[in-house]
């Protein structure tokens, strides 16, 4: 099966979507909250949680793998942000924000890395990067909202440990739960 660039969106891409965008704000907020647990067993008052930072992206990389077209990522991105934020989120309404860049970055990363059905070693890296970077957009985001005022450093440490989740759990787990 060849998918084509001008081929319409069908019923079952709409549903893909929507299961999995939904299940990705669901569990997401549930990970958002053993992340303030750590963040409460560690004695700090946030950041320590970003090591499962790649939990909330698994989710968009793959609507984005299963539904190969431009601005799914964005649009799973914007739906599991929604849920997120209604199903309890400690972030409030931000969290909408912060879902729909991580999906613009891995709609960006997926069109640099090309057709997924012809997938090379160095275009897998390019998905784990970007997957990578995602995660690490959390941090930024949430920075850029709600200024804390922590030491850069802090905040460097953080941002790369989101990112390194990143690489591991949203982008080399969703490549092996796909192969699976």
């Amino acid at each position: 099966m060849t998918l084509q660039f001008n081929q319409s969106i069908t019923t079952r891409d709409i549903v893909t979507i929507a299961i999995l965008g939904s299940l990705g704000g669901a569990m997401s907020t549930f990970v958002g909250y053993l992340g303030n647990l750590v963040n409460l067993a560690l004695g700090v008052p946030f950041g320590a949680g970003q090591f499962m930072a790649g939990l909330h992206v698994f989710w968009l990389v793959l609507i984005r793998a299963i539904v190969p077209r431009h601005g799914v990522g964005t649009a799973g991105g914007l739906l599991k942000g929604m849920v997120e934020m209604f199903t309890g989120s400690t972030h409030g309404i931000a969290i909408v924000l912060v879902s729909l860049v991580q999906g613009i970055v891995i709609d960006a990363g997926a069109s640099a890395a090309g057709s997924i059905t012809d997938l090379e070693d160095n275009s897998r890296i390019i998905w784990w990067l970007s997957a990578g970077l995602s995660s690490a957009v959390n941090v930024i985001v949430l920075q850029v909202l709600y200024f804390t005022g922590a030491p850069f450093i802090y905040i460097s440490v953080i941002t790369i440990l989101a990112f390194c989740s990143g690489v591991i759990f949203a982008g080399y787990f969703a490549w092996e739960t796909l192969e699976f």
